[in-house]
């Protein structure tokens, strides 16, 4: 297992663009139709995404950088997680043109993600 991806989730999307683009000489291109996400590139590489965070389901979480680790099998990732002593914060949902994703926690509250990406997914992100 390897890290596989990292996004910024923040309420700020134009700020964070303008930032980001002044500090790393990033660009960013909205992902499909989705007018929350957005793919971020280095020159012409891809290197993580930007969440807009704008549902109420994120009242209370604080802006934050997230990853993402590969997994063979998200589900039984989750499964493993639980056994040993963690949970599943988000349940794995399948993403067209991405993959399969869960979102974990060790013991102690901290979250990271699983994902289980389509071969498409795995090209663009190399």
């Amino acid at each position: 297992m390897s890290f596989y991806w990292t996004e910024l989730n923040t309420r700020y999307p134009d700020s964070a663009k303008l930032f980001y683009s002044a500090t790393m000489g990033w660009t960013f291109r909205q992902a499909g139709e989705a007018a929350d996400y957005w793919l971020v590139f280095k020159d012409d590489k891809v290197v993580g995404g930007l969440y807009h965070m704008h549902d109420a389901e994120f009242d209370g979480v604080p802006e934050h950088w997230f990853s993402y680790v590969e997994v063979d099998d998200v589900d039984v990732a989750c499964a493993t997680a639980v056994a040993a002593g963690g949970n599943v914060l988000r349940k794995p949902t399948f993403i067209p043109n991405v993959g399969r994703i869960a979102i974990l926690s060790d013991p102690a509250g901290s979250p990271i993600g699983c994902i289980s990406p389509e071969r498409e997914a795995a090209e663009i992100a190399a």
